[in-house]
């Protein structure tokens, strides 16, 4: 019987000790933001968030949203080797894009039981998995081919630029052998 007694102090020591801890712990973690809420307010003071009146930025990415918008523009896309020689040139009739841009979610959610489980969902061409990210595409104005590249070779304008560069044509028929 002692020892039974001695057992439930011990527990009650035990569970009073973990549950003062977690009290310091909470009164710790309010301490902490009480203090970073005091140094961001004298940060503030010290250094105020000025007041915006030009939208430089914002107005950059309207143009450029706008932009891209017009249809039958076409863009100039320059491909460089990796030592920084220019390959040459095409036109595009589409901005290149992300080969790992895509019309659809790239995961699912999934409820069961209550719990949530995120997992890969299948693409529109019915497979998994992504592409090689550091790859963009476009469509070649001339013929419509499909062009993809490694988007760090190429520099992208919607107008000409004057430097010595030729052109890449797409052959539009297999060459004959």
């Amino acid at each position: 019987m002692r020892k039974l007694t001695t057992l439930v102090v011990l527990g009650f020591i035990a569970l009073f000790t973990l549950g003062n801890t977690s009290c310091d712990d909470q009164s710790s973690r309010e301490q902490n933001e009480t203090q970073r809420e005091s140094n961001m307010q004298r940060a503030n003071k010290v250094v105020p968030i000025p007041v915006v009146n030009n939208y430089a930025a914002r107005e950059a990415v309207a143009k450029q949203v706008k932009r891209m918008d017009q249809t039958g523009k076409l863009y100039y896309i320059y491909l460089m080797s990796v030592t920084g020689t220019q390959i040459g040139y095409y036109v595009g009739n589409t901005r290149p894009v992300s080969v790992c841009a895509t019309l659809t979610p790239v995961d699912d959610i999934n409820y069961n039981n209550g719990n949530m489980a995120v997992t890969k969902a299948p693409g529109l061409q019915g497979t998994y998995g992504g592409g090689n990210c550091s790859n963009s595409f476009f469509f070649d104005a001339a013929t419509d081919a499909y062009i993809e590249y490694p988007t760090a070779m190429g520099i992208v304008t919607d107008q000409p630029l004057s430097i010595k560069s030729d052109a890449i044509r797409v052959v539009s028929e297999p060459p004959k052998k």
